[in-house]
């Protein structure tokens, strides 16, 4: 059966017109960690009370965004974030701000901070992370038990690695029953405030890859890396290093140089054209009869 042009033509507003009311009857899907409205004005007026050591007024502004029914999930980790930091700050408040930050995780549990959030920050934030971390291993051994015992991870990082080159790590996982839904792989440069993250799919083995950009140094220096095998909800089966004691490897000078593909179209395009050239030059003059 083919198509037919006339009857498609000929339907073709009564199409249009269903489309558009399916779409005006359709509820728009909101995005459910946007920020907006009078939630983000209050996160910034909170911000700028936390850059002004402000730390009860930060706390008061964090928690009317937290207490607010409509505040998204975006916008909470914003303000738990905030009033962590804010707790901090506060004699005798280490345990609550370490819960406030521990609130982060059920949301997103890989939430990195900021390059230029002050150290004194980071390091209550990061401490709250390891110790969200070992309970979630603690508490995924329990209820797998044996299961989750039989779990396995062999590493395997490069022998020696050099910048501007591809650095890569394989990882064999022995996991019987697949309990393990994803791996993530953690690295930065020592001496970088936060980590960069990736994630892959868990299989039996993973290959684990930093491309020449990523590795790319004049200048020698050490990657640190951690990775976690994690069930579908984001807890951690197992761990090799952690943001606090991550692995290291020593990475060699190198820049990586990349090609300049402008550069070698343009050279591709000159031959053509000169062979081209050349070609036809060779040929000389060609006579063309036409027999009537």
């Amino acid at each position: 059966m083919g198509f037919d042009a006339e009857a498609f033509v000929k339907h073709l507003p009564v199409m249009i017109v269903v489309l558009v009311v399916f779409t005006a009857i359709t509820p728009a899907q909101a995005a459910p960690c946007a920020l907006g409205g009078v939630r983000e004005a209050r996160i910034e007026q909170a911000q700028a009370a936390l850059s002004d050591v402000l730390a009860e007024q930060a706390i008061e502004l964090a928690d009317s965004v937290l207490a607010d029914a409509k505040t998204g999930c975006r916008a909470r980790i914003e303000a738990l974030r905030i009033k962590g930091s804010a707790l901090t700050v506060l004699e005798g408040r280490g345990e609550a701000a370490a819960a406030a930050f521990r609130e982060i995780f059920a949301f997103d549990s890989e939430y990195q901070l900021a390059d230029e959030v002050p150290a004194r920050y980071r390091s209550a934030f990061e401490a709250a992370r390891a110790a969200w971390l070992v309970d979630e291993e603690t508490r995924l051994r329990r209820e797998l038990g044996p299961r989750a015992a039989a779990i396995k991870l062999d590493v395997r990082p490069p022998v020696s690695a050099r910048g501007g080159n591809k650095l890569v790590l394989d990882v064999a996982i022995v996991d019987p029953e697949h309990l393990g839904k994803t791996v993530l792989f953690g690295w930065r440069r020592r001496g970088q405030p936060g980590f960069a993250t990736r994630i892959f799919d868990a299989r039996p083995v993973v290959r684990l890859e930093l491309g020449r950009e990523e590795t790319s140094s004049p200048t020698p220096y050490e990657l640190e890396w951690y990775l976690r095998l994690r069930v579908a909800s984001g807890g951690a089966l197992r761990n090799e290093g952690s943001n606090l004691a991550p692995r290291r490897i020593a990475v060699a000078a190198g820049v990586y140089d990349p090609p300049n593909w402008w550069l070698r179209g343009g050279i591709a395009v000159a031959v053509a054209a000169l062979a081209v050239y050349v070609g036809t030059r060779d040929a000389g003059p060609q006579t063309v009869r036409v027999t009537p």
